[in-house]
């Protein structure tokens, strides 16, 4: 691992090539952007000696969480800064676009570069909701508790509402951990049954 200070000097590098590309930065070195009906963040972590890291662009269409804060019945979040849906806690996780592994030879803003690229040949072909189901299928079936509240979010947002039965059921039959988020009421894969039922 990079010593601190050479971490702060990379993270820094990260910061004034993405802001020179249009990105924003909100706490914890989050970067995004706002396109139309999605969001966008990009991440760029520091390379080590023992271990060459994977930077990523990454995106969800912006009505999930208000659709996600309402199975969760967390409307308060709704009042939340748009720079929230990256970096706050209780939000619909975003998907993999595009990504780039790196060593420590290579520059922050080369990697930023790289990654800003790939954002702008991909981003132009998401707009609507229709549109991110590529980007679920690239990623399904999910294989973790937080794919499945960005999949089942999102087909609830589709009014696919059987579809996101069957997938709770296929995620909790194949023994994976359930729902990721976990609330008084239950898990995640318990509120949206109750959603659903309304």
């Amino acid at each position: 691992m990079r010593p601190v200070a050479e971490r702060r000097v990379w993270d820094q590098s990260v910061f004034d090539a993405a802001q020179s590309r249009g990105w924003k930065r909100v706490g914890g070195g989050f970067h995004y952007q706002v396109l139309g009906g999605y969001i966008f963040e990009l991440n760029a972590h520091a390379p080590g000696a023992e271990y060459r890291p994977r930077g990523s662009v990454r995106a969800k269409p912006l009505y999930l969480d208000p659709v996600f804060w309402a199975i969760t019945r967390m409307h308060e979040l709704n009042a939340k800064p748009v720079s929230f849906r990256i970096s706050g806690a209780f939000t619909v996780p975003c998907l993999d676009i595009a990504s780039l592994e790196y060593g420590i030879e290579d520059s922050a803003a080369t990697v930023v570069d790289s990654l800003d690229t790939q954002f702008a040949s991909l981003a132009p072909t998401l707009e609507t909701l229709e549109d991110f189901e590529a980007v679920i299928e690239a990623h399904f079936p999910p294989t973790n508790g937080a794919n499945l509240v960005t999949h089942v979010t999102w087909l609830i947002a589709m009014r696919r509402e059987s579809a996101a039965v069957s997938l709770i059921d296929d995620f909790i039959a194949g023994g994976r951990q359930r729902g990721g988020f976990g609330f008084p009421e239950g898990t995640f894969d318990d509120l949206a049954r109750k959603y659903l039922q309304r």
